[in-house]
């Protein structure tokens, strides 16, 4: 092999030189994040100041009267239901004769309904059947009657309640 002349390579060694240089020195030209110095304040908030309350002796009500009973607190859903006043025969608005009706249960299975009306029916009270539209759905309640006389409805109410252990409400009828 033939040496390299002297001039080739002073030229070879100034360019790794300078190639040298620019490796090291061009990244710190083109930094783009300069070094900062470092904010050495805080930055959490100053503490609050807390203003000291006095609280005096706590005062009991000249009134305590007790809660009312729970009957009393008891809001019926219905509000057509109607209370253990007796009613005087009449008409309606419509034409029709006032008449009351006994509603026993509300139920979401029609079967059920069904299965409680004809039990009614072989004790000898005159139950039907009624759907009715509820925002949850459909309820399907069970009604005896309808009867003219009120009293006679209450009478009724008593028997059935005792009877099979139900809680029924006295409702005006309403016919379809």
């Amino acid at each position: 092999m033939k040496p390299l002349d002297d001039g080739l390579k002073q030229r070879v060694v100034g360019a790794l030189v300078l190639l040298a240089l620019a490796v090291i020195f061009l990244p710190a030209l083109f930094d783009r994040d300069p070094m900062a110095p470092v904010n050495r304040d805080s930055q959490i908030p100053a503490a609050p100041q807390v203003l000291r309350v006095e609280i005096g002796a706590p005062v009991v009500p000249e009134d305590s009267s007790p809660a009312p009973e729970p009957e009393l607190m008891y809001v019926p859903e219905i509000a057509d239901e109607v209370g253990e006043v007796p009613e005087t025969p009449g008409m309606t608005q419509d034409g029709t004769p006032k008449a009351w009706v006994l509603q026993v249960a509300s139920f979401r299975q029609r079967d059920l309904a069904d299965t409680l009306s004809r039990k009614l029916n072989d004790k000898g009270y005159p139950a039907y059947v009624r759907e009715v539209p509820h925002p949850d759905g459909v309820l399907v309640r069970v009604f005896v009657g309808p009867k003219l006389d009120k009293q006679a409805l209450l009478t009724v109410k008593a028997a059935v309640e005792k009877e099979l252990g139900l809680q029924s409400m006295v409702l005006p009828f309403k016919p379809d």
